[in-house]
C-alpha cells in the first residue's frame, strides 16, 4: 500500500498583536513635569493653564474688569446721569475720578487676595491682613496717580488743549480718556500685586 504523501505548506506568520502598554495614550504630564511644554495634544493650551503665572494673570484681568465696570460705571452715572460736572463745578472732575477709583480698587482688594493669589492664606493674623491692605492701597495710588495722568494726557490728545484750575473736560473724552489709561494701570497693578503685595513669605 501506497503511502500518501504529506505536502507541508509554509504557514504566513502571524502578525504580533500589540499589547495594551504600546496602544495607550501617553500620559499627561505632571505639573511642573520638564516634558509638560512640549505634550503633543494641546501642548500650547495645558503648558499655559498649568503655569501659576498665567492663571493669576487670567483671574487678574476678571477681577480688574469687574473693578472697571464698577469705576467706570458709577463714573458715567455720577457725569452723564447726575450730571456732577455742571451740578457742581467747583468740585474738581478728578474727585471723581478718584472717589470711583477707590471704589473699585476695594473690589479689587478682596477679589485678588482669596481668590487670583490666594493669598488669605498668608496673613495668619489681622496684622498680617492689615499689611497687605495697606501695601494694595500703597501700590493702587501709585496705580491712582498714573491713572489720572494717563488720563490727562489723553483728554490733551482728545481734546486740543490743556484743562487747567476748575475747567470741565468734556464727558464723552473724560470716559473714553480714562479707559484708555487701563492697560497702563493694568501692568503696574499686577505686577506690584504678584511681586509685592501677595507676595508668599519665605519658609
Amino acid at each position: 500500500m501506497a503511502a500518501e504523501s504529506v505536502s507541508f505548506m509554509p504557514s504566513e506568520p502571524t502578525p504580533a498583536q500589540p499589547s495594551p502598554e504600546s496602544t495607550a495614550l501617553p500620559p499627561i504630564p505632571e505639573p511642573g513635569s520638564p516634558s509638560l511644554d512640549t505634550y503633543d495634544i494641546g501642548s500650547t493650551r495645558v503648558g499655559l493653564m498649568q503655569r501659576a503665572g498665567f492663571r493669576q494673570l487670567v483671574k487678574f484681568c476678571i477681577v480688574g474688569a469687574s473693578s472697571t465696570i464698577i469705576d467706570k460705571g458709577l463714573l458715567f452715572v455720577l457725569t452723564k446721569k447726575l450730571l456732577v460736572l455742571s451740578q457742581l463745578p467747583w468740585v474738581p472732575w478728578f474727585s471723581w475720578n478718584t472717589l470711583t477709583f477707590c471704589l473699585a480698587v476695594t473690589n479689587g482688594f478682596i477679589w485678588n487676595q482669596r481668590w487670583t493669589f490666594r493669598a488669605k492664606s498668608h496673613a495668619t493674623s489681622q496684622a498680617d491682613s492689615r499689611a497687605q491692605y495697606v501695601k494694595f492701597l500703597a501700590t493702587n495710588a501709585v496705580g491712582l496717580v498714573l491713572n489720572l495722568l494717563m488720563t490727562k494726557l489723553f483728554l490733551i490728545v482728545f481734546s486740543g488743549k490743556v484743562l487747567l484750575g476748575q475747567s470741565s473736560p468734556n464727558p464723552d473724552h473724560l470716559m473714553i480718556a480714562s479707559i484708555c489709561g487701563i492697560p497702563f494701570v493694568m501692568i503696574w497693578n499686577f505686577s506690584a500685586a504678584k511681586f509685592w503685595t501677595f507676595k508668599a513669605p519665605k519658609q
